[in-house]
């Protein structure tokens, strides 16, 4: 979605609709509520959002990153798919 008034994108239906059922309950509250947070005016939502926008999340050649921890996301998201 681009803006506001902006139809929802089809992909984005499909995607929120397989989170919501393959998360628990648990973890679909704290995500509701990080939401809430991030769309709450809080400056430090602002400041984390701003932060955020100037990420480059690109994943390294090696395929390791501390997100990752050596079994990198990605790829397992594309043998899924």
């Amino acid at each position: 979605m681009t803006g506001c008034d902006a139809a929802p994108d089809p992909q984005a239906d499909i995607d929120s609709f397989k989170i919501e059922h393959l998360i628990s309950q648990a973890t679909g509250q704290r995500l509701a509520r990080f939401m809430r947070f991030l769309t709450s005016g809080d400056p430090v939502a602002k400041e984390c959002l701003e932060r955020f926008r100037t990420v480059h999340g690109d994943c390294p050649e090696t395929r390791t990153c501390d997100v990752c921890k050596g079994h990198c996301l990605l790829d397992e998201l594309d043998r899924a798919i």
